[in-house]
């Protein structure tokens, strides 16, 4: 597991090259998520009341 303050080869921090990974992967196969920034803020602020089993609930649909 790479640790969070390892950088990755090209030099960015691997939380970065993730978030920018699934930035682009929303943009290109889910066009009705046109603020990843707002998404990303409404699953951190509903996961901690969400039970294990309803989790996918907090996914994006196709």
């Amino acid at each position: 597991m790479v640790e969070i303050y390892q950088p990755c080869y090209d030099g960015r921090l691997p939380v970065l090259a993730d978030y920018q990974r699934l930035e682009r992967c929303c943009k290109e196969s889910l066009p009705f998520v046109d603020d990843l920034q707002a998404r990303l803020a409404d699953v951190l602020a509903n996961i901690a009341d969400t039970p294990i089993s309803r989790l996918e609930k907090l996914l994006p649909r196709d």
